[in-house]
């Protein structure tokens, strides 16, 4: 006919891909303007006696979530961390890890300390797994890079004062004398702009007010709490996220989630397990992987959920382990959370960080009294800087 077809281009192609696949996957959590109480511990009363849950100090029984967020339905698939990340290389993101479908690593290439299949092409029968064997880095790089291609805020900074967007993971750790520095330690430190409307990891609290939430409506297998004239039911916190019973009921932990009993010692694809969503209508809140959140402790940073291989007392709700930084493994991956929390406020930058007050050079030594008496000396001659403050509340922070 003599008339030339257009060709559309292929990664805009892959970004409307993308953002779609968003627009149906991100889950309001309905919490009132005014914050939601989230009750604590193994037990629910704040005391843990048996497990690691969360309990900030021996008399507190509840968490507060000051803000309505949204979070994932799923675990992040394979197929959309490799295509986000696949962009977001052409865009100068930097990342320690490929990432792997789901727990089949293939064979160990020595030469390159990489496993066979990390960072392989998504098909049709890996593309639905949850993406393992990335690091901490690599995530806060990875949202942000999403963030990017989808014309959102930014998360995750390098300095409390919000100017370096974090873009680099750092080298990636292939054995034991693997030292956190440069990018990578930046990432570790990375600082949290929580007024920003982008995509992130969830907060510790967040993650577990979505996987306890029953909403107004009693489901069974409940704690309350009223706030106001407001009462809400949470998933009791000896129990899988959405079950019917706690952890020694097999039954009823087999019906929501993938864990040691029924995995077969494999993940599997997200969503898979049709009738196991909790009340808000997330999948794999407990199982298949464990899942980052955005909470650092011990130096670490905390994982939630457990996994296909974990037993059942390490899938429930209460239960977390720490990771640092670099590890990776074929059997943690992570959940995206978006929305703006107020809690705290990092804008502000310290008075005192660079009120320094000099002390100048001598020619030759003074002598300083010293003692109560004045009786004893000390030689200085070196000039040096001395704060002109008590170092303040915020700075410290």
């Amino acid at each position: 006919s003599g008339e030339c077809a257009i060709s559309s281009d292929p990664d805009e192609e892959l970004l409307k891909e993308i953002k779609t696949l968003l627009e149906t996957e991100m889950v309001a959590v309905p919490v009132p303007a005014n914050g939601l109480e989230c009750t604590l511990g193994y037990d629910d009363n704040g005391n843990d006696t048996e497990h690691q849950a969360i309990v900030y100090g021996e008399n507190v029984k509840t968490f507060f979530v000051h803000k309505p967020f949204s979070i994932a339905k799923h675990e992040v698939s394979y197929k959309l961390f490799y295509d986000v990340r696949t962009l977001a290389e052409k865009k100068g993101y930097k990342f320690a890890n490929k990432g792997l479908a789901g727990s089949n690593k293939g064979t160990w290439d020595d030469a390159n300390k990489i496993w066979a299949n990390e960072g392989a092409t998504p098909t049709e029968a890996t593309e639905n797994l949850p993406v393992t064997m990335v690091s901490y880095n690599d995530l806060v790089v990875w949202c942000n890079a999403l963030s990017e291609l989808t014309g959102k805020e930014a998360v995750y900074y390098k300095e409390a004062t919000f100017n370096t967007v974090l873009k680099d993971a750092g080298d990636r750790a292939v054995d034991t004398t693997y030292v956190l520095k440069g990018a990578a330690l930046d990432c570790h430190n990375a600082k949290a702009k929580y007024s920003a409307n982008g995509y992130r990891l969830p907060r510790l609290k967040e993650w577990e007010m979505a996987a306890k939430w029953q909403g107004a409506q009693n489901k069974g297998n409940s704690k309350s709490i009223t706030v106001g004239t407001g009462t809400y039911y949470y998933t009791k916190g000896d129990s899988f996220s959405g079950a019917s019973a706690n952890f020694r009921d097999e039954e009823a932990c087999k019906k929501v989630a993938w864990y040691k009993k029924n995995s077969e010692n494999k993940v599997h694809a997200i969503g898979e397990k049709t009738d196991g969503a909790n009340a808000l209508g997330l999948f794999d809140m407990s199982g298949n992987v464990a899942e980052f959140t955005a909470n650092r402790h011990a130096g670490g940073h905390t994982l939630k959920g457990g996994s296909y291989s974990s037993s059942a007392d390490d899938c429930i709700t209460t239960y977390q382990i720490e990771a640092k930084p670099e590890d990776r493994w074929e059997y943690v991956g992570f959940r995206l959370c978006q929305g703006v929390q107020g809690e705290v406020t990092l804008n502000a930058i310290p008075t005192d960080v660079d009120a320094m007050l000099n002390f100048p050079a001598f020619t030759s030594p003074i002598k300083v009294p010293m003692g109560i008496d004045d009786s004893e000396d000390e030689s200085i001659k070196a000039s040096f800087k001395i704060g002109k403050y008590e170092v303040c509340n915020k700075l410290f922070y």
